[in-house]
C-alpha cells in the first residue's frame, strides 16, 4: 500500500495496484496524485480483460507465449464488443513491445486521452504477483517526462518485490 501512495506522491499522478484473475485484471488499489487533471480509466474493484490498460498489459506480457495465446482467444469476444480499437493482434504486438521495453505503455487506447504506464510485479520464485501502474492525462505523459515516470515506477516495483521476497516462506526453515 505504501508504495502505491509514494508513487502517487512522487509523480503527482494516480497510482494503481492490480492483480490477475484468470483472463482478467482486477484493480485492488488506487491512490490519487496531487495533479487536478485526473484520468478515470480504472477504479478500484473494476476489472478489464487481461491486456487492456497498462498494468493489465504488463501482466499479460509477463506470461509465457502459450498463456498469452490462451488469454487472447478467451478475451477476443469482449475485445470486439467493448474495445474495438484493441483487437487481439494489436494486443499481441503491444505484448512484444512491452517485453522489449520492460514497461507497458497504454497511449489512450482504453479511454481517449487517458494514458497509462505499467510494470509487472513478481514473487521471489518468478510467479506473477500483480502490476503497478500510473494513470495520467495525455498531456502529463509527454515524451520528455516518460523517463522520470518510468524510473519512479521501476523504483517502487523493486521495493514491492524486495518486500515480497522478505515475507516469502524460506524453504526448509521453520516459520
Amino acid at each position: 500500500g505504501e508504495s502505491v501512495m509514494r508513487l502517487a506522491q512522487v509523480t503527482g499522478e494516480a497510482a494503481l495496484l492490480s492483480v490477475r484473475r484468470g483472463a482478467s485484471a482486477l484493480c485492488l488499489m488506487r491512490e490519487e496524485g496531487s495533479h487536478p487533471l485526473r484520468s478515470h480509466a480504472l477504479v478500484v474493484g473494476q476489472s478489464h480483460p487481461l491486456g487492456v490498460g497498462a498494468g493489465s498489459l504488463a501482466m499479460l506480457a509477463s506470461l509465457p507465449d502459450d498463456q498469452v495465446a490462451t488469454v487472447l482467444s478467451a478475451i477476443a469476444p469482449a475485445l470486439a464488443e467493448r474495445y474495438p480499437n484493441l483487437p487481439p493482434d494489436r494486443l499481441q504486438a503491444m505484448v512484444a513491445r512491452t517485453r522489449d521495453e520492460g514497461v507497458a505503455l497504454n497511449p489512450g487506447l482504453v479511454l481517449e486521452g487517458s494514458w497509462g504506464l505499467g510494470i509487472a510485479l513478481h514473487h521471489p520464485g518468478g510467479g506473477l504477483a500483480g502490476a503497478l501502474s500510473i494513470a495520467a492525462v495525455e498531456a502529463r505523459m509527454r515524451a520528455d517526462r516518460l523517463p522520470d515516470l518510468i524510473h519512479a515506477l521501476r523504483a517502487e516495483a523493486a521495493r514491492i518485490q524486495t518486500r515480497l521476497a522478505q515475507t516469502a516462506p524460506r524453504p526448509g526453515r521453520e516459520t
